[in-house]
């Protein structure tokens, strides 16, 4: 009896470990060069771009940070032309994704933003300063980032150390079994 015990023990003790992409080899197979960073929702967009530009690396893509602001409902097609105009929203075949929260009746930003090097992050601070952009504080802020080929485990560990960082991993390739 004491040594099912102790295996049930030892069980739970192994599972109750921080998720890793690098310490569970469940992504065999993943695009190389590539992580995916959650960040905790109280990340601004500015601390995730210095977070980022700190560590050198480049942002393919980011999601999940919700801005509304103060315009009125029928401004909704005007702000949309204007962030098509972006060339870090408008791009790889997307568009603006702007609307109106039937929930809370808000103008409500929710684009995904493309290659974000410094001129794209800088332009977009000075527009969402602009347009009196307030974050909403979106429970699935993550990025897709650019690492060196072969630092992908590295770079997953890093960030999971890091107090903004909620989930790092790394970008695993669907792996279909047929039935």
């Amino acid at each position: 009896m004491k040594g099912y015990f102790a295996v049930i023990m030892l069980f739970l003790a192994l599972s109750c470990k921080k998720h890793s992409s690098q310490a569970d080899n469940t992504c065999p197979d993943y695009k190389k060069g590539y992580v995916i960073v959650g960040l905790k929702n109280t990340v601004p967009i500015e601390q995730a771009f210095s977070f980022v530009d700190s560590n050198n690396l480049s942002i393919e893509s980011m999601s999940g940070f919700f801005y509304t602001n103060p315009y009125p409902e029928d401004s909704l097609p005007g702000l949309i032309s204007y962030l098509d105009t972006k060339p870090y929203i408008n791009a790889k075949g997307f568009h603006a994704n702007a609307y109106i929260n039937h929930q809370t009746g808000l103008l409500t930003i929710a684009s995904t933003l493309y290659n974000m090097d410094l001129a794209s992050q800088h332009d977009w601070v000075n527009m969402a300063n602009q347009l009196q952009l307030t974050d909403l504080n979106n429970d699935t802020k993550y990025m897709i980032l650019l690492v060196p080929d072969g630092m992908e485990n590295y770079w997953v560990t890093t960030f999971l150390h890091n107090d903004q960082v909620k989930w790092a991993e790394l970008n695993c390739i669907l792996q279909a079994d047929p039935f």
